[in-house]
């Protein structure tokens, strides 16, 4: 498997960093570990919104937006970033 990455990185093949989410804590852990989750490898799978890096759980948009409103002092610009996320078709 490594050297599968190894040589995905070096043709340029490489997956893209997750997007930091700041100033959103975790719902299950409370730590500020969010990031954007990958789009899903199938177009089967559900497409999550946002992952933990330090639990793994993941939230729907839906649940991210639900989440954030409870947190009025959480910065808008994650916000205004979900509306300029979304997958192309």
């Amino acid at each position: 498997m490594r050297v599968h990455h190894l040589a995905k990185a070096a043709v340029g093949d490489v997956d893209p960093q997750p997007e930091r989410l700041p100033g959103v804590p975790c719902r299950c852990s409370d730590r500020f570990a969010l990031r954007r989750a990958l789009l899903p490898a199938r177009p089967d799978d559900p497409v999550y919104w946002s992952q933990c890096d330090k639990c793994r759980d993941v939230m729907s948009e839906d649940e991210y937006r639900s989440w954030t409103r409870r947190y009025p002092s959480m910065p808008t610009a994650a916000s205004s970033r979900m509306n300029n996320h979304r997958p192309s078709h």
